[in-house]
């Protein structure tokens, strides 16, 4: 099984492109397929997972202390800019051969 995989922008849009393309891998599950998951899910705890929550505790607390808008105003205070990541994937699995 080769994986050649390539992300960037958001943290966000790093996952998402991860995530569908765990889940686009074919059915049943091979000994190559839970390698790979083994991979993506290692990106997410050790690199996005770091990079995501600090900023989503920081809108969190910050949604919190906000007052609502005067009234009669559409104002609304902008969350702070969502980190940007990326990562390559490039590999060549092969199992038994």
């Amino acid at each position: 099984m080769e994986l050649k995989l390539a992300a960037k922008g958001t943290v966000t849009q790093c996952r998402e492109k991860l995530n569908s393309t765990i889940a686009a891998l074919p059915m049943p599950e091979t000994q190559e397929n839970k390698v790979v998951r083994m991979i993506a899910h290692f990106i997410v705890a050790e690199y996005l997972d770091p990079l995501h929550d600090p900023w989503q505790a920081e809108v969190n607390a910050l949604r919190a202390a906000r007052l609502p808008p005067p009234q009669g105003s559409n104002a609304k205070t902008p969350d702070p800019p969502e980190p940007v990541a990326s990562f390559v994937i490039d590999c060549k699995i092969l199992l038994g051969g």
